[in-house]
C-alpha cells in the first residue's frame, strides 16, 4: 500500500468500519463488491490513490453510509457468537470514549460469555409468546457481555434477578439494561435503536 503511516492507519480503519457497514447492511449498495474492490486495488497499486480521504470518496457510493447503517444496525439479528461479543465489546468503548474503539482484542470466551437476555422459549420466568421470542433472542439490542460465572449462575433466571447482575458489570453496554423495568419485544427495539445511534460514531468513515 503506497501510504504513510499515518493515512495506512485511517485507511485500516476505514476497511473496518466498512467490513462492519457491509455485514449488518448486508452487502453493499450497489449489489456485488468484487468489482469496487478490485478497481480500488489497481487504483492504489498505480499510486492513483494514496490517502484515506480518496478511498472513502471512492466507495462512497458502495458503502452504506450512516443513516442507512444506523437503520439496518437498529434491526439486526445476529447468529455467530464472536461477531456479537465483537459489537457490544466496540460498542463499549464508544461509550467509554476509547480513541479507537473497533480495534477489540480476542478475549477469553472462558472468561467473558455472550448473554441473551429473553431466552429463545418461553419458561415460568419468560411468558411472552414463542413465535415472538424467537426471532427476537438474536437481535443485538436483547444481548449483553457477561462474566462466566454469573452467566452460568442466571441461566435463563427472570429479568429482576438478571438485571441486579447486569447492574454490577463493569461493561456500560451491560449496566445500562437496568435501565429497563421489564423486558420484551419492545425494550429489545428500544435498546437497539440506542445502540444504533452508538454503532454510527463506532465503525465511522469520517476520519480526516
Amino acid at each position: 500500500m503506497h501510504f504513510d503511516p499515518i493515512e495506512a492507519d485511517k485507511a485500516f480503519k476505514l476497511f473496518v468500519s466498512w467490513s462492519v457497514r457491509f455485514l449488518i447492511y448486508g452487502g453493499g449498495k450497489g449489489g456485488r463488491l468484487e468489482k469496487p474492490f478490485a478497481d480500488l486495488a489497481l487504483a492504489i497499486s498505480q499510486k492513483k490513490i494514496t490517502k484515506a480521504k480518496e478511498l472513502r470518496e471512492e466507495m462512497k457510493h458502495i458503502v452504506p453510509g450512516d443513516q442507512e447503517f444506523e437503520e439496518a444496525f437498529a434491526i439486526a439479528s445476529v447468529s455467530k457468537t464472536f461477531l456479537a461479543r465483537y459489537y457490544l465489546r466496540a460498542l463499549d468503548k464508544t461509550l467509554k470514549s476509547d480513541p479507537n474503539p473497533e480495534y477489540v482484542a480476542n478475549e477469553d470466551e472462558r472468561e467473558i460469555n455472550l448473554e441473551h437476555i429473553m431466552p429463545p422459549v418461553p419458561n415460568s420466568h419468560w411468558k411472552i409468546d414463542a413465535e415472538i421470542m424467537a426471532p427476537m433472542h438474536r437481535r443485538i439490542g436483547n444481548m449483553v457481555l457477561l462474566s462466566a460465572r454469573k452467566n452460568t449462575e442466571l441461566g435463563n433466571s427472570s429479568f429482576s434477578k438478571k438485571k441486579k447482575a447486569y447492574r454490577e458489570s463493569s461493561y456500560m453496554v451491560t449496566s445500562d439494561v437496568d435501565t429497563f423495568e421489564s423486558w420484551g419485544p419492545d425494550e429489545i427495539k428500544r435498546r437497539q435503536e440506542a445502540m444504533a445511534k452508538i454503532a454510527v460514531k463506532t465503525w465511522t468513515t469520517n476520519f480526516e
